[in-house]
């Protein structure tokens, strides 16, 4: 008996990520246009916007994912899942879960007996995560 046009409880959750994005993004419009004539590391925006750009497209509820895909892609291409459990933070069951929805849309292949993740397809070059000095 739920009224046409009432939100459900996901679309709440995406519209709440939908604000929380807008944030972000106005956050990196402002940097942008104070660094206009200074350095700036486009190669590592484009590195980040390519993985949210993912997430959107394929996975709604993107932030372990995003997690995930960050120390995969930064630190080693293979990791337990233990370890990626101990380095982003993420309890275990949503550590499972994102890593089977990131398997799912081929960016990772996940071993159920070894519990091995391997990054499958690299969105941007490691050095784009790196810090300029």
């Amino acid at each position: 008996d739920q009224k046409i046009g009432d939100l459900t409880g996901e679309q709440m959750k995406l519209l709440e990520e939908y604000k929380k994005v807008k944030v972000e993004l106005g956050k990196f419009s402002a940097a942008a246009e104070e660094a206009e004539h200074s350095e700036f590391n486009f190669e590592r925006i484009r590195a980040l916007l390519s993985i949210y750009s993912v997430l959107f497209s394929e996975i709604w509820q993107g932030q372990p994912h995003y997690r995930i895909l960050m120390v995969l892609h930064g630190q080693k291409l293979t990791m337990s899942r233990e370890e990626i459990k101990n380095t982003t933070g993420i309890s275990g069951a949503f550590v499972l879960r994102a890593i089977q929805e990131l398997a799912k849309v081929g960016l990772v292949e996940y071993d159920m007996d070894t519990n091995i993740v391997k990054l499958k397809k690299r969105l941007f070059p490691k050095k784009a995560l790196e810090e300029k000095k």
